[in-house]
């Protein structure tokens, strides 16, 4: 038995468990070392982060650390949380801690807290999951599989922060969901789920809001270490509001310019009775050079009493890595990972990868009860020190139309990133 492992040269964290397929903790650790460029190392797992250690459990653990600061000229329609017009700011995005294993090599868990600026706390990924003869089942409170954006760890995706279209993601609710993976047929995924809406995780109560969540995705054509690959993948969710004291639902598609320091802009919060939200995405990669798009749909059912609506929004972005390197997609999972380095800095000469990277957004909520649309242009570098370590500077210009008001904004963002 070891407790609190042992230290191990050029290891990296663990990914976060994929939606399908059985791999162990061992498997997974290796499949971290050598996506981030750990060959050397030889073909040890990882175990600097193990805290216990035996012939039937093991427990590891690990966290992450992004501080942003925020320079911006807006127009009055873009607020921070405190309702000023958009001002310059500073923030600790997310502030993780983790601890997950495996248990006698059939079942894995993970309990995920994220600290918060007010001395709270809230859980992200908190699930017990199981090997089954169907598939791999998994219950508590965990991403519904939706998107392939959304689905990748904010440790891997390009910008700082996700797309506009992310409002039509449902993002984390309590639920049980099945999923397998399928490597010799096109490397496909599949996952459905039951879901029930909750506040942070830790309380679901009352009538609804109940959803059926389900994700198809493989590859259209890859070589064997994935520097050549094509991704191709749809998302389905069918959800029911909770009626209110007045017996109505709502729908919520609000969210935040893609900057985390500004308040909720436009979007859709409207009485509905239930609604259904569809995704299309792709994703190509062929060595440093890669892309990706997708398009989002919510169809809003507004009941006796109410509006139907249907709002559309998508994204197109691509990355060049000036350096060599390239996004590292992980099959089992639909999603991308973290990417592998071949000149870290790290104190003998070398200089670590350089992305550049551009992406358009929008939503349209011109529809039924609201009249309102957004438009973002992006540009930026990402510097990687490290496979654990990143430097992130976005520039967005983001255009707000709602009836007679045409408004925009120009911010400068930049972000420390660190895992481990």
């Amino acid at each position: 038995m070891t407790l609190l492992g042992g230290l191990a040269a050029a290891n990296t964290p663990n990914s976060d468990p994929p939606e399908g397929g059985n791999l162990s903790l061992a498997e997974e650790n290796l499949t971290e070392e050598r996506a981030a460029g750990g060959e050397s190392a030889g073909l040890i797992p990882s175990t600097y982060k193990t805290l216990f250690k035996d012939d039937n459990i093991e427990v590891t653990w690990g966290g992450r650390t992004y501080f942003d600061l925020g320079f911006f000229s807006a127009d009055p329609s873009y607020v921070d949380d405190s309702g000023g017009i958009a001002g310059d700011g500073a923030e600790f995005r997310t502030v993780r801690f983790f601890a997950k294993g495996t248990i006698y090599h059939s079942v894995d868990f993970k309990t995920q807290i994220q600290f918060t600026g007010d001395g709270g706390n809230k859980f992200k990924d908190v699930f017990i999951g199981m090997k089954t003869p169907i598939g791999k089942v998994r219950i508590g409170h965990f991403k519904e599989p939706f998107s392939i954006e959304h689905l990748t760890s904010s440790r891997f995706i390009t910008f700082m922060e996700r797309s506009l279209g992310d409002v039509f993601a449902p993002g984390r609710n309590i639920g049980l969901q099945v999923s397998d993976y399928v490597e010799e047929l096109h490397n496909f995924n599949w996952a459905l789920g039951i879901f029930r809406d909750s506040k942070d995780g830790q309380l679901s109560q009352g009538e609804g809001q109940y959803s059926v969540t389900g994700r198809l995705c493989g590859t259209i054509f890859n070589n064997a270490d994935f520097s050549h690959v094509l991704h191709l993948g749809s998302a389905l969710s069918l959800r029911s509001d909770t009626p209110d004291d007045m017996g109505m639902g709502m729908t919520d598609l609000t969210g935040r310019p893609e900057i985390h320091l500004l308040a909720d802009l436009g979007g859709a919060m409207i009485p509905s009775e239930g609604a259904l939200h569809w995704n299309l995405g792709t994703a190509w990669v062929n060595g440093p050079i890669s892309a990706q798009a997708e398009f989002f749909m919510a169809s809003v059912d507004g009941g006796t009493s109410g509006v139907d609506a249907d709002y559309t929004g998508g994204y197109l972005f691509g990355s060049y890595f000036l350096t060599g390197e390239q996004r590292s997609y992980k099959a089992n999972g639909g999603r991308f990972d973290r990417i592998r380095m071949t000149d870290s800095l790290d104190g003998s000469g070398g200089s670590g990868a350089i992305e550049l990277k551009a992406r358009i957004s929008m939503n349209d909520f011109n529809d039924g009860p609201t009249d309102n649309e957004i438009n973002n242009y992006s540009a930026g570098v990402n510097w990687y020190l490290n496979p654990n370590t990143r430097i992130m500077l976005d520039y967005i210009h983001s255009e707000y139309q709602s009836g007679a008001t045409d408004d925009s904004l120009d911010g400068l963002m930049l972000r420390f990133q660190i895992d481990f």
